[in-house]
């Protein structure tokens, strides 16, 4: 196998080439590890929803999973991938208006995130 053929390069291939024409189009890119922890404000900006209704999401629902931090344990924290898989920002305004779970809607990351945070902004 080939550096060509081998599945990681065409992956950094496909990615710089996003990265490339993102930027020739003087767009903004954020590049942010999948394991990135979010704050519920952070999540809730990225899917286009307050972060009150967020956080009664994740309690009530359990849409994405989430870790307690600090002295007494009343922050929350979640990570990119969980908030990714959960499903798009619409799909989050579709659960608001009809009561439905967005966890089984689409699941591609960087097309999630993209249309999450903006035409103008975009994960690699």
């Amino acid at each position: 196998m080939t550096a060509a053929t081998h599945p990681a390069a065409r992956s950094a291939t496909e990615g710089l080439t996003r990265l490339v024409t993102y930027l020739a189009g003087n767009a903004s890119v954020a590049i942010d590890p999948y394991e990135e922890e979010l704050t519920t404000q952070e999540a809730a900006d990225l899917l286009g929803v307050s972060r009150t209704y967020f956080v009664r999401l994740i309690e009530d629902k359990r849409m994405v999973p989430y870790e307690t931090v600090g002295l007494h344990g009343k922050h929350r924290r979640v990570r990119l991938r969980d908030v990714l898989a959960s499903g798009t920002a619409a799909a989050w305004k579709r659960s608001k208006a009809d009561g439905k779970s967005s966890s089984s809607l689409g699941r591609d990351r960087s097309t999630e995130y993209s249309r999450a945070i903006g035409s103008r902004d975009h994960l690699i």
